[in-house]
């Protein structure tokens, strides 16, 4: 299990350090692909590289369309400790598809810390997000 505040903090700590990493704050208005590189068209002036990595959503078509339902992988974890040795410390479980999927596509995984203490997260992938009440639930049909 990483802590994303600790993992974040170690990422900064060695970006920070680099002089060849500049983070600009401005609106990418286009991406366009040319014949040998790609440019950024932003608010504040264009940039260009060898390949850009986009993850903005120009194109919201995809959630109008009926064809393919959009799926949002969603979950709920708790933090749990028990009284007595019930965990193996060295051992996590990834990806239990052995629970009910009621129709959609639905895991758990077991992330100890030590013999008393685990995250258990449920994780499912639905067309729906569901009320709290139904995580709390993971056995009953969606």
């Amino acid at each position: 299990m990483i802590r994303s505040a600790k993992f974040y903090k170690g990422l900064w700590d060695v970006i920070d350090k680099k002089p060849n990493i500049k983070f600009i704050n401005s609106i990418v208005k286009s991406i366009l692909e040319h014949d040998n590189d790609v440019e950024v068209i932003t608010d504040e002036g264009s940039f260009k590289g060898a390949k850009v990595i986009n993850s903005i959503e120009f194109n919201k078509h995809y959630l109008t369309q009926e064809k393919y339902p959009v799926l949002q992988q969603h979950f709920i974890g708790w933090f749990i400790k028990t009284q007595k040795n019930e965990f193996d410390d060295e051992v996590a479980t990834f990806m239990d598809f052995e629970i009910p999927q009621n129709g959609t596509t639905a895991f758990m995984y077991v992330l100890p810390s030590s013999k008393t203490e685990a995250l258990i997260e449920y994780t499912l992938f639905s067309e729906k997000l569901l009320t709290k009440d139904a995580y709390e639930k993971p056995y009953l049909p969606i």
